[in-house]
């Protein structure tokens, strides 16, 4: 199950509007109005209307949840050192095993002359 969270910005009168072109104190003075689709709820909260033990048990969940997302980062990174240290080791494979191939069929060629050659001494 997926977990959707929902940042919401209002730009009705007395709400904070986060638009580069406002000053920072506009910003300030403005009391905080942002929405949070909370997981598995229909509904939309408004962090300023949570009291303390709802913020403190959001915060904990948001740290979780970055926790997670920067182990997920870090995991990831290990995989595409990974990858690419095998995509390395194949290209060298591939150019190893093309030498041998010709390596091979020149055996091949030399071995098909000399049982002809040797064919023709006999006969």
């Amino acid at each position: 199950m997926e977990d959707h969270r929902d940042v919401r910005r209002s730009e009705a009168p007395g709400r904070i509007h986060r638009d580069a072109q406002w000053p920072a104190r506009a910003l300030l003075a403005r009391p905080a109005s942002v929405s949070l689709v909370l997981p598995n709820m229909a509904q939309s909260v408004n962090i300023t209307e949570l009291n303390l033990p709802q913020l403190e048990m959001l915060k904990n969940q948001l740290d979780q949840e970055v926790e997670f997302l920067s182990t997920s980062i870090a995991q990831l990174k290990v995989v595409q050192t990974k990858y690419v240290e095998a995509k390395d080791c194949l290209n060298v494979l591939n150019k190893n095993n093309e030498a041998v191939m010709e390596m091979m069929s020149q055996k091949i060629q030399q071995l098909t002359a000399l049982g002809a050659a040797q064919a023709t001494a006999k006969a």
